[in-house]
């Protein structure tokens, strides 16, 4: 049989494809007619580019974390629409089809363009066009040919352009680097100083993992930005301003400012959340919490201060002068008293008696200092006064929806109880002006 060199070029190309092994496409070459198979939002399984063969074809690269990918996906939806038949848009992400399919499911808000296919898994498009960030385009001719990349937005009049065969279209600087903001990954080495306080979206979860010097990480309420920014800690501890009782809120609304559970976090995330970033010299990254406090200043516009008001606390006391804690002595050892419980049967984490054996008492306090941030919505101080190690133990049927009586109950075998007391702090007002 003779082989023929188209034969050989095509044996050749199968080869390549097979093995993953692809060159760079460049400006004016033809684009070999690949088949995709993972394929989402098309009326077959499986895309041959020679399908839209005198059509331009629009790849659109994205990813699940580009907000400026999906805000376009609206317009992507009216071009498709409005030249249907003279262009074809493709989406083309990395992304598994599963976990493509999933995020369309969980946003019902975000729509995948119509008539507009998606090709995702891909690695083959991204070898052949390679390209740093998204949103990137690339534009194939009527006739199979790479005619243009770039990272700007398509336009209506950009489509018109080349359908009437403007070639000037193409002509730009070839290290032209389009930017919608200078927070873009792309450039994130060269961003040496800037804030940012971004809306959160009811459709996105972003979690800011920059390496930078940004405070919190991910969406928060007002009132939490401005606890951090007075704690001047990102630690979500309950301590300082995150205490119970330690931040008023002087608004109409109260919602606008902080979460309040039994809400739908997504619908309150989009409404009310913000991110807050900064990347700060090295000069000035002593005063981010200050320069933090004066960027909400400017933005919120609320009136902020630090008063000392009474703060309801429990405290913790001894009711007679027996010392029923002190240790029995032996191995320092303590379980958890979390009242996440029965997990699993003949836990070891979680015993049916729960103790601490040997230890200081400061091991009780903070257990109870937890059941208050956490179980009661209340700070618990100590008024105890005692030292030295202790021996304390309860039942696991005691923390089974654990009520403040019924911790009570528990503390009157060792002679200790909790009692209400208003306490004078320091207490962080936020206000809304008049």
């Amino acid at each position: 049989m003779k082989l023929t060199y188209r034969y050989l070029f095509a044996c050749l190309f199968t080869i390549l494809i097979k093995t993953g092994i692809s060159q760079e496409l460049q400006i004016g070459q033809t684009m070999p007619n690949y088949t995709f198979n993972n394929v989402l939002n098309y009326e077959k399984d499986h895309i041959v580019l020679s399908d839209f063969k005198g059509k331009l074809v629009i790849f659109d690269f994205w990813s699940f974390y580009c907000t400026p990918c999906l805000e376009n996906f609206p317009k992507i939806d009216s071009f498709q629409q409005r030249f249907h038949n003279q262009i074809q848009v493709i989406l083309v992400n990395r992304g598994s089809k599963e976990k493509t399919r999933e995020f369309f499911e969980k946003r019902k808000r975000l729509n995948i363009p119509k008539n507009v296919p998606l090709v995702t898994t891909d690695t083959l498009l991204n070898n052949i066009l390679p390209h740093q960030g998204v949103p990137f385009y690339a534009w194939i001719d009527g006739n199979g040919k790479l005619c243009y990349t770039t990272h700007e937005q398509v336009t209506v009049d950009k489509i018109n352009r080349h359908l009437q065969g403007d070639s000037l279209l193409y002509t730009k600087a070839a290290d032209t680097k389009y930017l919608k903001t200078v927070f873009e990954k792309d450039v994130e080495n060269h961003v040496k100083y800037g804030t940012l306080i971004l809306k959160g979206a009811d459709t996105l979860n972003l979690h800011i993992d920059y390496p930078g010097d940004n405070i919190p990480y991910d969406c928060r309420s007002i009132q939490d930005l401005y606890q951090f920014a007075y704690n001047e800690s990102d630690n979500d501890a309950m301590y300082g301003f995150r205490e119970h009782g330690r931040t008023i809120l002087e608004v109409k609304e109260i919602e606008k400012y902080k979460y309040l559970s039994g809400t739908s976090y997504d619908k309150w995330r989009g409404e009310h959340g913000y991110y807050y970033q900064s990347i700060l010299p090295e000069a000035l990254k002593k005063d981010k919490y200050k320069i933090m406090r004066e960027d909400l200043r400017r933005y919120f516009n609320l009136n902020v201060s630090i008063e000392k008001r009474k703060v309801r606390c429990l405290a913790l006391i001894r009711t007679s002068g027996k010392d029923k804690l002190k240790t029995k002595g032996g191995k320092p050892e303590q379980t958890t008293f979390s009242v996440e419980l029965k997990t699993k049967d003949n836990d070891p984490e979680n015993p049916s008696v729960r103790f601490i054996r040997n230890k200081p008492f400061q091991s009780l306090f903070d257990a109870f200092r937890s059941f208050g941030d956490w179980r009661f919505a209340i700070k618990v101080i100590d008024s105890t006064g005692y030292n030295g190690n202790i021996d304390f133990e309860m039942k696991e049927y005691e923390l089974e929806n654990l009520t403040i009586e019924g911790l009570r109950k528990v503390l009157k075998r060792y002679d200790l109880d909790l009692v209400e007391r208003y306490i004078y702090m320091d207490v962080l007002i936020l206000k809304e002006k008049k």
